[in-house]
């Protein structure tokens, strides 16, 4: 216990214990005042069994904020540091729920940042639209310009058919052999 709880033998002896018992049993009736123990032969009083949140959350307080020990023969004294213990208790809930709170929040801004990275991807963008189109526009080329090289060649293939039509052939015959002059056109 710290030195400011010990009691001593000279302050026991002055205290009349019949007039404290009747003002602790009005107390209690009054109000509901949680005194663990009053060991009156023992150098100390306790005022809890540090079990309880009640009991530790005032260990969390600033020392500013810590109730100062009540005195024991005054109910009044004994309620203010009651009072004090469960707003203590009360403090340190709403702070552990804020501290929890912000925590969730921040999850929830990383997965909202997560799902709007996660849409800009799936998202074209104009310069996307813009890239898109303009190779949609180059493969039409392309492909236009491959027809037209097909056609050429088969225009270049008929012409070369036609002049070669000059040429011997084997009379018609379905091999595929085809029987050139030997001689260069001139």
């Amino acid at each position: 216990m710290p030195p400011h709880v010990r009691v001593s033998s000279a302050t026991k002896a002055s205290i009349n214990c019949s007039e404290m018992d009747a003002q602790l049993a009005a107390a209690l009736r009054n109000t509901q005042i949680r005194i663990e123990s009053t060991n009156r032969t023992s150098a100390t009083f306790l005022y809890g069994s540090r079990e309880t949140m009640l009991d530790t959350a005032c260990e969390f307080l600033s020392p500013d904020l810590r109730p100062v020990p009540p005195q024991p023969n005054c109910p009044q004294s004994m309620k203010i540091y009651e009072d004090h213990r469960q707003m203590a208790a009360e403090y340190l809930r709403v702070k552990t729920e804020m501290s929890e709170l912000r925590k969730y929040k921040t999850e929830l801004t990383e997965k909202i940042k997560q799902n709007q990275e996660l849409e800009n991807l799936s998202t074209p963008t104009h310069e996307d639209n813009v890239q898109f189109t303009q190779l949609n526009s180059e493969k039409e080329a392309l492909l236009a310009f491959r027809e037209k090289l097909t056609e050429q060649l088969t225009l270049i293939e008929a012409a070369q058919t036609k002049k070669s039509g000059s040429a011997h052939s084997t009379g018609g015959s379905t091999d595929g052999w085809v029987v050139l002059n030997s001689k260069p056109p001139e």
